[in-house]
């Protein structure tokens, strides 16, 4: 049993040892990539002056976990209290209905019904 260790160890530390002298048949070489350009020196990276934000129903809609918007630009929230707002064009704040539950999901179908997706 002693003898069958020991040869199994020696065998094992040859086997080490000669992967960890023997050379590898890989030449790895390291890569430099070239320097990045500029974001100014790119149409694609330049800043964009179409894109606009709007902060809408600010302090008016509490906790929004989804949002939709119809055909006709309004924007439909679902809140955390269980009400389904509607922020019209003109940025009025309504509540379009209370389901009682928490909507998780809201979309439009082909048809343009308010769905929900939970």
């Amino acid at each position: 049993m002693k003898k069958t260790l020991l040869i199994s160890f020696l065998t094992l530390s040859l086997s080490l040892a000669t992967f960890l002298m023997y050379p590898s048949p890989i030449d790895s070489a390291a890569w430099n990539p070239p320097p990045a350009p500029a974001l100014s020196d790119s149409p694609q990276t330049a800043a964009n002056t179409r894109l606009t934000t709007e902060l809408l129903a600010e302090g008016e809609i509490y906790g929004p976990e989804d949002v939709a918007v119809d055909s006709q630009g309004r924007v439909y929230a679902g809140t955390q209290d269980g009400l389904i707002k509607r922020v019209l064009t003109d940025g009025t704040v309504e509540t379009w209905v209370d389901l009682g539950g928490r909507p998780l999901g809201l979309h439009f179908d082909r048809i343009g019904k308010l769905k929900l997706d939970n």
